[in-house]
């Protein structure tokens, strides 16, 4: 059976039999993905009681059940748990933070404490040289990309693609 490039859904074959079964698993699929929002980052080990439908990020060095999952995103549908393996540029509300998080290909990162919903709330949007538009956030400040305050998010038009200035250094979290 193939897939979907980006999200990995099931797609169906010509003569399949049963495609109501891939319709449903590409359906699950997205339930959990869409508007991802997981209650935690910091679990090492699934719950116990999980409720239908949540999500989690795996912590690192995992165990029982997540064992082997670090850096996935673990959902809980129908009794039992389902692993998605994030791409560049996922998303993921972090409800237990109120902290958006950004999967950069290889790990899950923040905005240096930057961008949360209050700040978010906050922000102001200011054009640049024509190729560019800063997202200020309340710590950092509009300017200049060639002199980046943490926590500045750019949207790129010349080269497609949208970076944070985090940690001392630019992260593409999305290109195009």
């Amino acid at each position: 059976m193939s897939n979907s490039t980006n999200l990995q859904m099931p797609l169906l074959a010509a003569a399949q039999a049963q495609k109501h079964v891939t319709v449903n698993s590409a359906l699950q699929k997205l339930d959990l993905l869409v508007q991802l929002g997981v209650q935690s980052r910091t679990l090492a080990a699934p719950p116990v009681n999980p409720t239908d439908g949540s999500r989690y990020i795996v912590a690192a060095a995992p165990t029982g059940a997540w064992a082997g999952q670090a850096g996935k995103v673990a959902a809980w549908q129908d009794g039992v748990w389902t692993f998605l393996t994030p791409r560049a540029g996922w998303t993921a509300w972090v409800e237990g933070e109120n902290r958006l998080v950004f999967h950069d290909g290889a790990n899950w990162i923040e905005s240096a404490g930057n961008l949360t919903l209050a700040t978010l709330t906050a922000a102001k949007v200011t054009a640049g040289s024509g190729a560019y538009v800063v997202l200020d956030t309340v710590k950092a400040s509009a300017g200049d990309p060639a002199s980046p305050q943490e926590g500045m998010l750019v949207i790129n038009t010349t080269d497609n693609a949208v970076r944070l200035y985090a940690d001392g250094g630019w992260r593409t979290l999305a290109s195009w």
